[in-house]
């Protein structure tokens, strides 16, 4: 139920859409945070122990401030016409793929030695994102 939720939250976070743009405009915000989570996934994928830890850390640090921009790009988009909407239902099952496998890992490094700890430092600036996989 916490991932249906948050699958939810997230679709109303990355993309509320509030008026009108184009349906490129919309492409451009899925597939950037498409492409975004799919990074922090490969990122998260590499981490075994308290060393890849660390490195993951550097570069996950990069991911998040990439994953704030596209946010914010995609609550400044106004509500997309309905034509929208459906276009971009495709595109939707991709985010929702990309959402299911970052989940996986951060469910994965959870139960790790030291890897509450580790997720607990992006906590405090995206709580849903790590918070979901408990």
């Amino acid at each position: 139920m916490a991932r249906s939720s948050w699958s939810v939250s997230v679709a109303l976070c990355c993309v509320p859409f509030y008026g009108c743009a184009t349906d490129e405009d919309y492409r451009k915000v899925f597939r950037d945070q498409h492409s975004a989570w799919l990074e922090m996934t490969e990122v998260l994928s590499t981490v075994r122990d308290e060393k890849s830890m660390a490195v993951a850390k550097v570069k996950l640090d990069a991911s998040f401030d990439k994953f704030e921009a596209i946010s914010k790009r995609a609550k400044a988009l106004p509500a997309p016409s309905k034509e929208i909407k459906q276009q971009l239902e495709k595109e939707r099952e991709y985010l929702e793929q990309a959402t299911a496998d970052l989940l996986r890992e951060v469910g994965r490094i959870r139960k790790m030695l030291g890897g509450p700890a580790f997720l607990s430092q992006f906590e405090a600036r995206h709580p849903g994102l790590m918070g979901a996989a408990r």
